[in-house]
């Protein structure tokens, strides 16, 4: 896990090993008056496709080979906790897809100076290349300055810089909306699992319909324009709690279906399943999906509040 962290007069590159934690650091600095140029060459990405594609099928088969070959009856302790356990890999590698096609084309940004070339791993995407191309060359334009004109070195503020870079941030407009349809949806979702009501339970449904295309429009939106970093994470973290949740319903409905095939006899029988989640699933199931709208609701009312700070600090710049 590496970082690029910008000063007043220097770049400082922190390359670091690990996992989810650095175990060891390494610190390259670059003075801006020392970087002769920097490089940005795209690569294929198609071999993550290949690999996240390749696992969801994997998995997506085990867990058909398990249901086709269960027989007759309930389902066991044993494949309901390989089930969710299976369909939660999906879910992750589903994400890891998601996020690899969101983040747009994959690429090597290399950086020069007369004495080295440092690869910088954290620009390995395009746009967050472009991004630090276009800032990197507005500053060392500055510092570099008495180099061309023989002057005395520009005094550069990193801040305005920073600023000016601020003024061309946007957020999408389906941003908010898709924070305001799931902060809905988490209400109607604790009422329906309250209140027994199938209207309540068609009515988070849809939301969810409408939050996913919302939510997906401002994912993609995020990464054609540049936008607030803290709200694209936001938005990660949205769809993967509504992730995680499909995958619970899933699991959930699978076993009641299996128990009792009367759930399967018409359109509004499914409901019915949901609709009972506290008496048919029991306290796990209850608490499981409690969880998981709370999380949602939470995440949701998260990014409605961000987004609101972040419209009121790019109108200010």
């Amino acid at each position: 896990m590496s970082s690029l962290w910008m000063g007043e007069d220097h770049l400082v590159y922190v390359k670091g090993s690990g996992f989810l934690i650095n175990f060891t650091e390494h610190y390259r600095r670059f003075r801006y008056e020392d970087i002769q140029y920097f490089a940005i060459t795209k690569t294929n990405r198609a071999v993550g496709i290949v690999l996240y594609s390749l696992s969801i099928a994997l998995l997506a088969g085990i867990m058909a080979t398990i249901l086709a070959g269960r027989g007759e009856g309930a389902l066991s302790v044993f494949v309901i906790v390989t089930l969710s356990l299976l369909s939660a890999g999906t879910i992750f590698f589903l994400i890891l897809l998601l996020r690899h096609m969101f983040l747009g084309p994959t690429c090597y940004f290399d950086l020069n100076t007369a004495m080295k070339r440092e690869r910088i791993a954290p620009l390995n995407r395009f746009y967050l290349a472009s991004q630090a191309a276009d800032l990197l060359d507005g500053i060392i334009r500055e510092k570099q300055n008495h180099l061309v004109k023989g002057g005395d070195a520009a005094d550069t503020n990193l801040s305005s810089l920073m600023g000016r870079e601020g003024d061309r941030l946007l957020i999408g407009k389906t941003v908010f909306p898709a924070f305001a349809v799931y902060s809905v949806f988490g209400l109607c979702g604790l009422a329906a699992l309250h209140l027994e009501s199938i209207t309540l339970c068609a009515t988070a449904l849809v939301l969810i319909v409408i939050g996913n295309l919302l939510t997906f429009r401002s994912i993609i939106g995020s990464y054609r324009k540049p936008s607030p970093e803290p709200l694209r994470r936001i938005l990660f973290v949205l769809l993967s709690s509504v992730m995680i949740f499909g995958g619970l319903a899933l699991v959930y409905f699978v076993q009641i279906i299996s128990a009792n095939p009367m759930f399967l006899e018409d359109l509004t029988a499914p409901f019915d399943a949901f609709v009972g989640i506290p008496t048919l699933g029991g306290m796990v199931y209850y608490l499981l999906f409690l969880a998981s709208i709370l999380f949602v609701f939470a995440t949701a009312v998260t990014g409605m509040v961000q987004t609101l700070k972040w419209k009121n600090r790019l109108q200010q710049i």
